[in-house]
């Protein structure tokens, strides 16, 4: 009668064969699951970054903007300005080109440390600076162009606006209409008396811009793709790429673009 033999397996192959396999496997979804949650919260935290620098560009640019209309507002209606420009005829506008030479200034978002010219175009369609007074064209304002800044203003009733150059000076102006101040707010059916027109300095924009990062860059553009403001390296026609693709590949860097109105 033939007995049955077993063969004891080790305890080594025991552990290779169950143990191991089930560390590695255990290994490997604990690595996973690390791997998934470093990048998630590396999204997670890159996404806030961005939302935050963003947030604090929008609002020094806002600040910027509530600044220029607080300051417009205060020397504009006041009673010794509207005076001089009621009677701005009279004078041939002398006395409210003093006003902009002597008082403006001690109002920020007029004065030469933010803006590098103050333009009225008078109602009549004369242009006062800060530079000069003459019914011709100053620093490169046309007739036409005085005339498309006017039109435009109508649109806004008295709220400021920005206004580009149309030329590749990339310049950008802040703009509103004035009215002759009656004690009412609105400015329906009420005496236009001109648009100011003021030129801020570059580096206004480029402080607001300026948030110390060198992953993070922002570009002033409007609707019709003209570049105000450009703080990469990228040529105009790459901007607008990166723009309509929301990416954009170059040989040194990979950019993402998110857009601000």
């Amino acid at each position: 009668m033939k007995q049955k033999t077993t063969h004891p397996v080790s305890i080594r192959i025991k552990y290779t064969r169950y143990v191991i396999p089930i560390l590695l496997v255990t290994f490997l979804s604990i690595g996973a699951i690390d791997t998934i949650f470093y990048f998630h919260s590396a999204k997670e935290s890159s996404e806030n970054e961005k939302t935050a620098y963003a947030n604090t560009a929008l609002t020094s640019l806002e600040s910027y903007f509530a600044q220029f209309t607080s300051d417009s507002s205060i020397f504009f209606y006041k009673s010794t300005t509207q005076n001089n420009l009621i009677n701005i005829t009279q004078d041939d506008g002398q006395e409210f080109q003093k006003l902009l030479l002597n008082d403006a200034p001690y109002y920020p978002s007029l004065s030469v440390n933010y803006s590098d010219n103050v333009f009225f175009i008078t109602d009549s369609g004369k242009l006062i600076s800060t530079a000069s007074y003459s019914s011709q064209p100053v620093s490169g304002f046309s007739q036409s162009y005085i005339s498309e800044i006017l039109k435009k203003g109508d649109d806004y009733h008295g709220l400021p606006y920005l206004f580009g150059s149309s030329d590749n000076s990339g310049k950008l102006y802040m703009c509103r209409n004035i009215y002759q101040w009656t004690g009412k707010t609105e400015t329906t059916g009420k005496k236009s008396l001109g648009t100011l027109v003021v030129e801020p300095k570059a580096a206004v924009f480029d402080k607001i811009f300026s948030l110390n990062s060198n992953v993070y860059q922002f570009v002033l553009i409007d609707n019709n793709h003209h570049i105000f403001r450009n703080t990469t390296e990228l040529s105009e026609q790459n901007i607008v790429e990166l723009i309509k693709n929301k990416h954009l590949n170059t040989q040194t860097y990979k950019y993402t673009a998110v857009s601000f109105s």
